[in-house]
């Protein structure tokens, strides 16, 4: 007889039992399987059940961001409850543009202090969560190949890693039904998109193998069955495993988890650093170009990852990289925790602004776009007459930033003056 088709016994496996799953698990079932008509038959009655299933996961998800924006949750348990681990996780929150990352406490010693640690260490243990972060940055070549530590992962975070690889070697274009805001939406992944997202995880990955030495850790079993398997449902078998590494003489534990951090170092006394302080070190010591870790900080502020430190520079990096637009990522996002930044720090705010406005408009962007960006940073200001006084102030000193180019200060002024006319409703500042 004639050939029909051709398939894997894992393949043909799954098709036997697709569509017993959801007889047998219920709404536990991983697949939900329903019968559509023809195209010409089909109605709105047809696809509901599929709608009302995307419109209830979408409020689970939303109900589990908030459980973990308001509770001490560690990511691979965010992860898990997603049907996940610690890297979905991450993603999740970081490109949601209402999220955040609990990621590192808002202290700028602290920041000084894990950098400070970094001088006595020789290597890094990367958690799963660190190595995410790397790849939504677009830096992890930059950073393990900067030759100034040795950088080592866990056996359970490389099989982690190859099962990313694995999902996206069999990636196919296919299509997501999403709910949000109120109403549902499709969104397409072509062919190309999918052989693009291919080649970038098979890239990433061997990047990875090539700089990153897997280490086993057999101080695992040396755990009571019971300890063990309840650290492994807070860290993930994974996270345990890079905790116990990190405790070895010379190493250090490389996490953007925050609460996995704090948790691992009650529970075991690990020491952490987090991306922004590996990255502010190694450019420290020149490994890095400071261009490159200004956009990597305007990205971390872009995902949400909090706390973030910034200045001026990081605050011009994200609008490079929006090229010019304050719509776009992560120029919005930056603009949005600028205004976040003021109640909390004037004079601060104040400082950061001026260092940008003075970069901004010694750019080479067209007059027309600093402007649009200077009036988006001065719409975060509220309209108090305290305010009012304090912009005045601010605004003159800010013109005598240009000393030495007119052509700057007159395009600075002329910007800010209509500004002041659009949004604040009164006369320019024409007598300071």
């Amino acid at each position: 007889g004639a050939i029909a088709q051709v398939l894997s016994k894992y393949a043909r496996r799954f098709q036997a039992i697709g569509e017993k799953m959801q007889v047998k698990f219920g709404e536990q079932s991983v697949i939900h399987t329903m019968r559509i008509p023809p195209p010409d038959q089909i109605t709105a009655a047809h696809l509901q059940p599929m709608l009302d299933s995307v419109k209830a996961q979408s409020e689970a998800v939303l109900q589990l961001r908030e459980i973990y924006k308001s509770t001490t949750v560690p990511l691979h348990m965010y992860g898990d409850r997603l049907g996940y681990g610690a890297y979905e996780g991450l993603l999740d929150l970081a490109i949601s543009e209402n999220d955040f990352v609990k990621c590192a406490p808002p202290q700028q010693e602290l920041l000084a202090a894990a950098m400070a640690s970094l001088g006595s260490k020789s290597t890094i243990v990367l958690d799963l969560v660190a190595l995410a972060t790397l790849q939504l940055l677009g830096i992890t070549r930059q950073v393990l190949t900067c030759g100034s530590f040795r950088f080592v992962i866990s056996p359970a975070t490389y099989t982690e890693l190859q099962q990313l690889r694995a999902k996206a070697r069999f990636s196919t274009a296919h299509g997501t039904l999403n709910y949000e805001n109120g109403q549902h939406y499709f969104t397409q992944t072509t062919e190309q998109q999918a052989e693009k997202e291919k080649a970038s995880v098979e890239e990433w990955m061997q990047c990875i193998e090539a700089n990153i030495t897997v280490v086993p850790v057999p101080e695992v079993a040396t755990f009571t069955p019971e300890r063990r398997e309840v650290l492994e449902n807070v860290f993930g078998r994974y996270g345990l495993e890079s905790v116990l590494l990190a405790l070895s003489p010379g190493h250090i534990l490389w996490t953007d988890d925050g609460i996995f951090a704090e948790a691992a170092k009650f529970e075991l006394g690990v020491e952490r650093v987090w991306t922004q302080a590996v990255i502010e070190h190694i450019t420290n010591l020149g490994l890095i170009d400071r261009a490159a870790s200004n956009e990597a900080y305007a990205k971390l502020v872009g995902f949400n990852y909090q706390s973030t430190h910034f200045n001026g520079q990081t605050m011009l990096a994200s609008i490079r990289i929006s090229n010019g637009s304050v719509e776009r990522f992560p120029a919005r996002q930056m603009i949005r925790v600028f205004g976040e930044f003021f109640p909390v720090n004037k004079n601060g705010a104040f400082r950061l602004l001026a260092e940008f406005i003075f970069r901004l408009f010694n750019e080479p962007f067209l007059p027309e776009t600093r402007c649009v960006v200077l009036k988006a940073f001065l719409d975060t200001f509220p309209n108090d007459a305290q305010t009012k006084v304090l912009l005045a102030s601010f605004r003159r000193q800010c013109a005598q930033l240009f000393v030495l180019n007119p052509l700057s200060a007159s395009d600075f002024s002329n910007c800010f003056d209509e500004w002041v006319r659009e949004r604040l409703n009164i006369n320019p500042f024409e007598n300071l």
